[in-house]
């Protein structure tokens, strides 16, 4: 059976959240996809998943909510993480996230639309080069996610999620998977700089782009305020 996935980028605040919900509702529209998935990392006003923010992703057609290095900037969701009948998943190899949310789902099984489940699931790494949190090494985890979802279904699938900052990174992370997981990992995809990337493609029968980029305002810097972001990049220059 063939199933099309439709797989949204970092949602930024509340212009993330209706640009998710207009371009979900192209995709269902449209018959585009079976199956959508998005990362919700950014859609509280910036920094994390409130659980009105779930909802509001859930309701516009989101099958599955990923989350990032953000996972745990907002407590009053770490219930919904605990879930499994929540799709929402945490990133595998957060430490932190780890420690904090101990069974939280670090994969998840997906439903197309509201039917039955598939052997499709999907499950985020977050990267080491550049970021500032505490993450364990991701090519090891992404083995350990593969053979845990491979015990819980032989047949299964897996979409592969990296959230990371550095392209070289994400991509390392793609080749592993070909090499080591063909035939089980389908797509690689990166998240977390809010820029699309240009490199799309499929090799071997798994594929692959850098960064699938943001659902968010247009004018401003990755979906943030431009004097935010100023104010941030002018402090951190200073070492302030």
């Amino acid at each position: 059976m063939t199933v099309r996935v439709a797989f949204f980028g970092d949602v930024v605040g509340e212009p993330g959240r209706r640009a998710f919900a207009h371009a979900a509702a192209h995709v269902r529209s449209n018959n585009l996809a079976d199956i959508i998935v998005v990362n919700g990392e950014n859609a509280r006003h910036g920094s994390g998943l409130h659980p009105a923010g779930y909802e509001e992703l859930r309701a516009a057609g989101a099958d599955a909510v990923t989350l990032g290095d953000h996972a745990l900037d907002e407590g009053k969701t770490f219930p919904i993480i605990r879930d499994p009948d929540e799709p929402l998943t945490r990133p595998a190899n957060l430490a932190e996230a780890t420690r904090v949310l101990h069974d939280g789902q670090a994969f998840v099984r997906l439903r197309a639309g509201a039917g039955s489940l598939t052997n499709l699931y999907v499950a985020t790494v977050c990267g080491r080069v550049h970021m500032k949190y505490d993450a364990t090494e991701p090519f090891d985890a992404v083995d350990d996610a593969v053979a845990r979802i491979a015990d819980e279904h032989p047949d299964a699938l897996v979409i592969l999620e990296v959230h990371a900052e550095a392209t070289s990174e994400k991509t390392a992370i793609h080749w592993w998977a070909r090499e080591k997981h063909r035939g089980r990992i389908v797509a690689v995809v990166g998240t977390h700089t809010h820029v699309p990337t240009a490199d799309a493609r499929v090799e071997a029968g798994v594929g692959s782009i850098s960064d699938l980029g943001m659902c968010g305002g247009h004018h401003g810097v990755i979906g943030f305020d431009s004097a935010l972001a100023h104010r941030r990049l002018v402090r951190q220059a200073r070492g302030n």
